[in-house]
Order: C-alpha cells, then structure tokens, then sequence
C-alpha cells in the first residue's frame, strides 16, 4: 500500500511540474531567469518577437520514449528565444551514424557531440559553419576563453572556432569531485572506518570484505571488476590520480614538469596492472572484467555486488546508490574517498579536475541551417549566467525561488521528483538541454550559488538522510561537495588531448595501433596465472609497441603538452 502511495505521489508530482507551465500566469512562465529584455529575439516585454527558427539537433543517444509534448525549459527556448529544438536520437553506434550521413550529405541543421575524428571529418570536408565573427559578436565571453585558451594542437586542418564549447564552471577553489576511488560505505564502517592511505590499505580493506561478505543475495560478490570488453582503459584513470598524474590518454602531468609515459612503459600503469592481477589470482577481482562491458560492469554495481569503484561520478557511483537505496538498503552506497596515493609516490594525489575551456558536448552548426548567424544571436542568451540557471535549475516561480539571501530555493516537489524518477529530466527539461546546445557552466557562480540542480545546495540539503550525515561525519566534511578539498593538494586541468592527429596520417594510424595494444593486453595482465607470466605478457606488450615506433608518438605529445603549459598557464587563473 505504501508503495502504491508513493507511485501516486510521484505521478502527481510529474504532472505538476511538466504542467505547471502549460497553463500559468505570466508571473509564472520563468520570465524572470531571463530578465527578458536582454533575451535574444525578444522585445522588453520578453516576447518573442520574430517567428520561432526550426532547428535540428543531432544527438548521439537513444530516444528516451515517450514523454511530455513539450517540456517546460523548449517551451521557454521557443517562445522567448525563437528557437523550436527538435532532437535526432540513434538508437544505434552513433559515430557510425554521423559517418553515414557524412557519406550522403544528409545531415541535420547541428550536432551536439564531444570533438573527435568523426567531428573532424565535418569540419576539415567544409560541412561545418566557422563560428568565430559570430561568437565575438554575440558570445564573446566564450570567444575570448576559447582564444586565450587554444591549446595548439587540433583536428581541425583550418584554425578558428567550429563551435560553441561546453562543460566550463569548475575552478581549482570549486573542482569536479571525479574521477575517485569509490568504495562501499557499510563495509568500510563494519572494519571501523579505517584509514586507507596506500594501495597497499586498500587491497587490504577490500580482501576483509569480500571475505567477510562473499555473496550479495546468493549470487558471488567481488572487491574488485573492471569493464575490459570496451572502453576498459577508463578503469585506470582514478588509479592514475594516484599517482598524482592523469590517465585520458595515458598517464601525463600537465604542470610545471609536465610529462608523458605511452601505457606500458609507465611505471603508474604497471603498479596498478599488477594490483588488479593479484587480486584476480587471490579471488578477489572477478575474471569476467577481462570481458563485460561497461553496461555488465554497471549492473553487477548497481546489484552491489563490486566493493570497490574506479571512477566515481553521478553517472557511475549516482547510479549505483540509487539503485542500493531502491533496493531498500542504502547503507550500501558507494563512497569517494580522497586520501589514496600509490604505494611509493609520496607527492600529491589529484583529487579533483576542472576544464578551464571546457570538456563537455559542442554544438556544431553545420551548412544545412539557413541561418548560423541568427540562430547563434538567439541562442547566445543561454550561454550567460542567466541562460545557465534555466538550463541547469529550471524556471524561477515555477522550479526554484531566491530565499532570503538571495539564493536559488528549489521547490520541495523538484527535489523529490530528482530524487525519485530516472525520467525527471526528460519530464522538466532542466539538465537536458545544457549539451544539446552547448555554451554551459556547472560549478558556482561568483557568490557560490550552483547553475545546477545536483550541486544546489537546496537540493542536497533536501536529499540528504541519516546515513549521509553519518558518513560526512566519518569523512570530516559536511556535504559530498567538500570531499576534493580534503584529500587534494593538486588539481588537474584539461586543456584538450594533445593525442590528436591528423585524420589517416601516419601518426594517427600508428597511435591507433598503439591504442589497439591497450585493448588487446589490458585483459591479458589481467588474467595472468603468475607473476612470470604477468612479466611476460609486459614484455610482449612493451615489445610490441616498441615495434610500431611509440616512442616517436610519445615525444610528439610531451612537446605539445609542454608548449601547451607554457602558452596557457598565464591565463589559466583568469577563467
């Protein structure tokens, strides 16, 4: 029966948000986020005063099903800004589907998608607009980061501006709390909340789990997995950090000593390698990591049947808490922990990332759209503070007030709708919009308000239980937001992959080979039946690429990343 109530509630909750819009006043509609006289194709009113421009979206995702007509942040976009968005799901390999319509000329007005070779391909044929008279016209907050920012390697075969970046918002006082190592809290608490300072404490920590818990609801349980059947190398990255260096493409320092070591030759790849195969030679990491996927790797999360997590994030850890907490047991929520280094390595951990030119979806507008200039000048409005918080917090009056210090209040119904429906972005709009069109900040503003829902600190006031409490008490902090601060004495930045190379030339073709190694020997030191063995496989891994010329592909990307810090550490503090 409680089950049945909550459900009501829920739906009740759905519909008042999704509708609330539809048939409000006007003191209502949100207008105030806008300030509207400001609003690109708006008059002081804040009416739309131009007929809305149709414009297409590709985005590389499955369409999500059906859901509202319309939800509440496009009906503002298209009534206040005159921009009517309508979104191309795939349900397929995305990048393969931009190279089809590449091949037959068949592509939408834009796309929303990280830079890479299939974008590039768009660019260097000509099928995309340069945007660079039209962002210092009309957004040239972001044309002066994007120049005094450039990070002086691209895919691109012309220099300029090919389109509106996104992800900014993080600083080095306010950085992004992944990637970290994430372990589960109720086990961490059952061995009296331990200190964990080496890789050494964390092996040790994970075997008295899984010995002391082997199954979760009779199925076996691990300490450890990985998703080595795709994109397996992720796994690393948290580890990486460790080590007090990063692991995109590799693990690199991108500071004052910058440097880069290709995979197996680094002597962070091989400590960890041999951790992981140790485990899964004493039981404790599950040898089907060789293979699953991320989704397979997801699930066995989400069933809480892994105790430790590699990467963290609300995409990673976020999922498989809500799924604990579903299950009736959120005391077996996954934790980061900041205080991890390497056994050895006695510098500084990177607890925490920020993008100072942003690493999030771009919005590329190709040569289809009838009017780049006009749909640039009315989407620009987004791309300001105050475009921010409709994307990223909704509407004022409708999903948030100011309380009394000035602050975003978001309604009760909103925090609990997020809290309780995997479709509440769909359903408000709020989130969704912000990487399909690009120009989007996450972290705070200069007084410390979130241009997001998950970070407003309304929301995590509002989501936050018992258990929270108890593990920021065990943790010495006072909401998940402080966790980079405490074990951080570095913060990592991003300034682009200097592993970028010209389409079909040969570096990009060896630098695939040498990538194509990682995934065809991650799996293989994975599962070595010994310590000799492991030596072997290294070997052959190292040999091999040794063979394709790594080191010629190493020193190019160490001289672009020391030219890039040199260019850019300046300006780095201005953005």
């Amino acid at each position: 029966m409680n089950r049945q109530v909550k459900s009501i509630a829920v739906i009740s909750l759905v519909l008042a948000l999704v509708f609330s819009v539809v048939g409000c006043s006007k003191e209502s509609t949100g207008e105030d986020n806008a300030n509207s006289s400001n609003a690109p194709g708006s008059d002081s009113d804040g009416n739309a005063n131009t007929d809305p421009i149709k414009l297409t979206v590709f985005w590389g995702g499955a369409d999500p099903g059906q859901m509202p007509e319309e939800d509440p942040i496009h009906k503002y976009i298209r009534e206040k800004l005159g921009v009517d968005v309508e979104v191309l799901y795939t349900a397929g390999d995305a990048n393969q589907k931009l190279n089809l319509m590449l091949a037959s000329k068949d592509y939408p007005d834009a796309i929303a998608l990280k830079e890479g070779d299939e974008m590039a391909a768009y660019v260097n044929s000509g099928y995309i607009v340069q945007l660079d008279d039209y962002m210092a016209k009309y957004a040239p907050h972001l044309k002066e980061r994007h120049d005094a920012l450039a990070s002086g390697y691209s895919r691109y075969e012309k220099p300029g501006m090919w389109s509106v970046p996104g992800g900014f918002g993080y600083s080095k006082e306010n950085p992004l709390i992944e990637p970290m190592i994430g372990i589960r809290y109720d086990l961490w608490k059952q061995q009296g909340y331990p200190k964990l300072e080496t890789l050494t404490d964390l092996y040790e920590f994970a075997k008295k789990a899984q010995d002391a818990n082997p199954t979760v609801d009779g199925r076996k349980a691990y300490a450890f997995s990985a998703w080595f059947g795709d994109w397996g190398f992720w796994a690393y990255h948290a580890m990486f950090r460790l080590g007090g260096v990063s692991g995109w493409f590799g693990p690199y320092d991108f500071n004052d000593n910058a440097r880069y070591t290709w995979v197996p030759f680094s002597k962070e790849f091989i400590q960890i390698a041999k951790f992981l195969n140790r485990a899964v030679r004493e039981g404790y990491a599950d040898p089907e990591g060789a293979i699953q996927n991320h989704e397979q790797y997801m699930q066995k999360l989400n069933d809480g049947r892994i105790y430790v997590n590699y990467y963290g994030g609300d995409w990673m850890d976020g999922v498989a808490n809500r799924s604990r907490i579903a299950a009736g047991k959120p005391e077996e929520r996954i934790i980061p922990y900041p205080w991890l280094k390497l056994d050895g390595y006695d510098g500084q951990p990177i607890t925490g990332q920020y993008f100072p030119n942003g690493a999030g979806f771009h919005l590329f507008i190709t040569d289809n759209a009838k009017n780049p200039e006009e749909i640039i000048k009315r989407l620009s409005w987004l791309w300001t503070e105050e475009g921010n918080v409709l994307t990223g917090m909704g509407l004022k009056g409708v999903h948030w007030d100011y309380d009394e210090e000035g602050f975003r209040k978001l309604k009760p119904e909103l925090i609990e709708l997020a809290k309780s429906d995997p479709n509440w972005q769909e359903k408000t709009g709020i989130g969704k919009w912000r990487p399909l069109l690009g120009g989007y900040f996450d972290g705070f503003d200069s007084k410390g308000d979130a241009f997001n829902l998950h970070e407003n600190k309304y929301y995590l006031e509002g989501s936050y239980d018992e258990i929270d409490r108890e593990i920021f008490e065990a943790l010495h902090v006072t909401n998940y937001n402080d966790l980079p601060k405490v074990g951080m004495t570095k913060v990592d930045w991003w300034l682009g992959g200097p592993d970028q190379f010209e389409p079909n030339s040969p570096e990009a073709m060896t630098f695939q080979k040498m990538n194509d190694s990682v995934q065809e020997y991650l799996p293989k030191l994975y599962l070595a039946k010994s310590e000799a063995e492991f030596d072997k496989i290294l070997k052959e891994f190292q040999d091999k690429n040794i063979a394709l010329g790594y080191k010629a592909i190493e020193d190019i990307i160490n001289g672009r990343i020391r030219d890039s810090w040199e260019k850019n550490k300046d300006n780095l503090d201005k953005f």
